[in-house]
C-alpha cells in the first residue's frame, strides 16, 4: 500500500490542507493507487485547438489555481486524499476589456505593419483573415492548402473542440494566402498554407510576437482608450462588422461559432443561417467575396 500523506504541524492555510489530506478510509478509485494516468507529451506535428483539455484560463493566477485544482483533484482519484484541499477554491476572474477596434485604428495598424515589420506581405494577410473569418487563431494557424475554396470563396478551419466551420471570406484574400503558401513551400493538400519566409509554418509564438509589439508602439487609440491588439480582439472587431451590417444577433452569435443556448428557451426554435445568408453578411460587412 502506499504511504498517505499525514497532517503537518503547520498552521494556517497549509495546516488545513494536511487536514484535508490526512488518513482516512476512502476505497481508492477503479485505477487503484499508483496508477496515476500519464499522458505523452503532445507531437510535433499534433493539430493545434483552441480549449484543449490540458489548456485551461489565461493569466498566470489562472492557470496556477486550475493547474492546483487538477493536481489535487488526480491525487484524489488515485486514493491517495480524501478529498482535495483546493475544493471551493475559484479561479481569479477575467479582465474583458476587449473591444472591436474601429476603421482609424485598423488603418495605424496596417501602415505599422508595412513600415516597421519584416515580412508586411504576411502580416498583412493575417490581419485580413483574422477580421474577414473571425476564426480563433488556431483556426487561422492551421489554415491548409484543402481548407481553401477559391471557387466558393471560404475557407474551412478548425477551432473551438477541433470543431470543423465554413466561412465565407472574400476570393482576393483567399488568392494571396494561397501564392503566399506556394512560395513558400505549401505544395500539398495538408499543408499549411501561412508560412514565414524561410517556409516554416506560422507559429503561436510568432502571432505573439507580432501582436504584442503591436501593442506596445500602438496602446492607445485616437479616444484616449488602450486598444489591445490580439486575434481576440479582432475577432471581436469581426463580429461587430456582422452585427452592424445584418442587425442580427443570432446570425452574429453563429459567425463566432459560439453555442446558440445563450439564447434560452428560444434556441430549440431558431434555424442555424443558411450558407447564402452567411455570404450576404460577409459581402455587406467586408465587401464583394468575388473579383
Amino acid at each position: 500500500m502506499p504511504t498517505r500523506l499525514c497532517e503537518g504541524s503547520g498552521t494556517g492555510r497549509f495546516a488545513r490542507c494536511g487536514a484535508a489530506i490526512s488518513k482516512c478510509s476512502r476505497p481508492p478509485s477503479r485505477r487503484g493507487p499508483g496508477h496515476t494516468r500519464w499522458r505523452p507529451p503532445a507531437r510535433q506535428d499534433a493539430p493545434l485547438a483552441s480549449y484543449r483539455a490540458d489548456d485551461h484560463g489565461q493569466g498566470a493566477a489562472r492557470n496556477f489555481a486550475e493547474a492546483t485544482h487538477r493536481f489535487f483533484s488526480e491525487a484524489v482519484r488515485d486514493g491517495h486524499l480524501c478529498r482535495s484541499p483546493t475544493d471551493g477554491l475559484g479561479k481569479p476572474p477575467q479582465q474583458h476589456n476587449r473591444r472591436p477596434i474601429n476603421a482609424r485604428e485598423e488603418a495605424n495598424l496596417r501602415a505599422w505593419i508595412c513600415l516597421r515589420r519584416r515580412d508586411p506581405i504576411l502580416d498583412l494577410l493575417l490581419l485580413d483573415l483574422f477580421i474577414r473569418s473571425g476564426s480563433r487563431r488556431e483556426g487561422i494557424l492551421q489554415l491548409t492548402v484543402d481548407g481553401i475554396d477559391l471557387v466558393g470563396c471560404a475557407i474551412q478551419v478548425f477551432q473551438k473542440n477541433a470543431k470543423g466551420q465554413r466561412i465565407p471570406v472574400a476570393r482576393s484574400v483567399l488568392r494571396r494566402a494561397l501564392e503566399l503558401g506556394r512560395e513558400r513551400g505549401a505544395t500539398e493538400g495538408p499543408d499549411r498554407v501561412l508560412r514565414q519566409q524561410h517556409g516554416a509554418p506560422v507559429t503561436r509564438r510568432y502571432l505573439d510576437t507580432l501582436f504584442h509589439t503591436a501593442a506596445a508602439e500602438l496602446a492607445y487609440g485616437a479616444d484616449g482608450a488602450f486598444v489591445g491588439v490580439s486575434p481576440h480582439w479582432l475577432r471581436h472587431t469581426s463580429t461587430d462588422r456582422i452585427r452592424q451590417a445584418t442587425k442580427d444577433p443570432f446570425l452574429s452569435s453563429f459567425w463566432m461559432n459560439h453555442s446558440m443556448s445563450q439564447f434560452g428557451i428560444s434556441s430549440p426554435y431558431l434555424t442555424n443561417p443558411s450558407w447564402a445568408e452567411l455570404c450576404v453578411a460577409a459581402e455587406r460587412a467586408f465587401g464583394r467575396l468575388e473579383d
